[in-house]
């Protein structure tokens, strides 16, 4: 119940349920029995998506190091608790550290011939995702073509795993500059999207405002503003301070509409509840 309160996004109820989990884990099973150590990696990715990584970071190592010595590094669930280690790392901007232990993942999975596991998948997204963020770009981008080839060819054309790595691929090519394919691809993601999860689903509003990002880079003004409105008025971004803020729309920033756009997005947020 912790977990699939998780992927719904709902972290304070999850965290609740799997600090229950691990506390009884602890008390009836012990400190290392796989169940608690399993609550206590749930428990750690929760936190590190709620943004506490401090407390994350320490639970992470806690799995890792139990893992290591229980089950050695040839186990799928050892490498899994370093990928989830090194994500807290690379919340921290501890790139360095993220990177090493990225590197060793994806090293072990090697090894292991576990490359084709969605986990593994996730760890190599995130490793490029971390290279594209230090401005390598054409390793992030080789990354991120052989993470969409195998999450087409193992999960399916429309899983939400390979729909991400393609997003990601796409975001990719626009930083390189690379807006043809990249538009390419985010138009694609979003005739997906908007089959899977309807036209106002939050996961499909992301890729209308991708598309806006390009059109404003390619000097197509008016499409880039109705696409941002058609974005913003559903709700993405959710703070209207990163459009503000995104360098990709520079060019429409002192457009009158842009401004109207942002002010209506800020009069909607205040009137939620």
């Amino acid at each position: 119940m912790g977990w699939n309160l998780f992927r719904q996004h709902r972290y304070p109820e999850a965290e609740a349920l799997l600090r229950r989990s691990v506390a009884e884990g602890r008390s009836a099973l012990g400190p290392n029995d796989l169940i608690t150590v399993a609550a206590m990696d749930d428990l750690g990715i929760t936190l590190t998506e709620d943004k506490q990584l401090t407390e994350a970071e320490s639970l992470q190592r806690q799995v890792v190091d139990i893992y290591t010595r229980t089950l050695g590094l040839q186990e799928r669930e050892t490498v899994k608790a370093m990928a989830d280690l090194a994500a807290v790392f690379m919340h921290q901007k501890k790139v360095t550290q993220a990177e090493s232990l990225y590197r060793r993942v994806l090293d072990l999975d090697r090894q292991n011939h576990a490359q084709e596991y969605p986990d593994v998948q996730i760890a190599e997204n995130n490793l490029a995702q971390l290279l594209s963020d230090s401005g390598r770009n054409a390793e992030a981008e080789k990354l991120y073509r052989r993470s969409v080839e195998i999450t087409q060819r193992v999960l399916g054309p429309e899983h939400p795993e390979t729909l991400a790595a393609i997003n990601d691929l796409a975001n990719a090519l626009s930083d390189e500059k690379q807006y043809t394919e990249s538009e390419a691809l985010n138009r694609q993601v979003l005739e997906i999207r908007r089959r899977l999860y309807g036209p106002n689903a939050p996961v499909t509003e992301s890729s209308v405002y991708n598309l806006a990002c390009l059109a404003a880079l390619t000097g197509r003004k008016d499409e880039a503003l109705s696409l941002l409105r058609e974005a913003v008025e559903h709700g993405y971004p959710a703070d209207p301070a990163e459009v503000e803020s995104d360098d990709d729309l520079k060019s429409v920033n002192d457009d009158p509409r842009f401004k109207q756009i942002v002010a209506d997005a800020r009069q909607r947020t205040a009137a939620s509840p």
